[in-house]
């Protein structure tokens, strides 16, 4: 299983939006927040799962042939980490990494959160339409990030964070790395 995200340029999101809305396509939103859960941005994409290769490039090549490449602002493909942590990569372009999600059921960031997202480097966001927020980590290791898996859980579990799902995923596709810059600095995770 294969996800497609295409960030539109903030120009051309309203077009965007229109775009996904007349091919049924997937849109998400999420706010980027800082350490503390204070705003940062507010970012919109398409979030399309693709069982295979070949319907993954039509959706590319839909996408780029009617949404004008050139107002694009990030293409990022990812696929799914089992959970012995294995993984496809049938190909590498731009920045490759290792990611994962864990949505937490909080309606405000505690003091908890904070100290575990300061001290496991964990980025978080909020999707306006959930009553979750979500930590993100990435690392470049395997290893490590396999290891900082396994230690956040524990950290939530002892802290009494609920969490309401986990979502493991390489990334072997981002072909513009610097639209996470503005969030992923406030936590020195660049």
């Amino acid at each position: 299983m294969y996800e497609l995200h295409i960030t539109p340029n903030e120009d051309f999101k309203e077009d965007f939006i229109d775009i996904a809305q007349r091919y049924k396509l997937k849109l998400i939103s999420h706010d980027n927040l800082d350490i503390n859960g204070n705003f940062l941005y507010s970012e919109t994409m398409i979030a399309e799962k693709c069982k295979d290769l070949q319907e993954l490039n039509k959706k590319i090549e839909l996408l780029y042939s009617v949404a004008r490449q050139h107002n694009l602002l990030r293409t990022k493909i990812e696929s799914e980490i089992a959970d012995n942590f294995n993984f496809k990569a049938p190909y590498r372009i731009g920045a490759n990494y290792f990611e994962f999600h864990i949505d937490i059921i909080t309606d405000k960031i505690t003091e908890d959160i904070t100290y575990i997202c300061e001290n496991f480097d964990l980025a978080i966001s909020k999707n306006p339409e959930k009553e979750t927020f979500m930590l993100t980590y990435r690392a470049d290791d395997l290893e490590k990030y396999k290891n900082r898996y396994f230690e956040i859980q524990y950290e939530l579990y002892k802290y009494n964070i609920e969490v309401k799902r986990k979502i493991k995923e390489y990334c072997f596709c981002d072909d513009n790395l610097k639209v996470d810059a503005p969030w992923l600095k406030t936590y020195n995770l660049i």
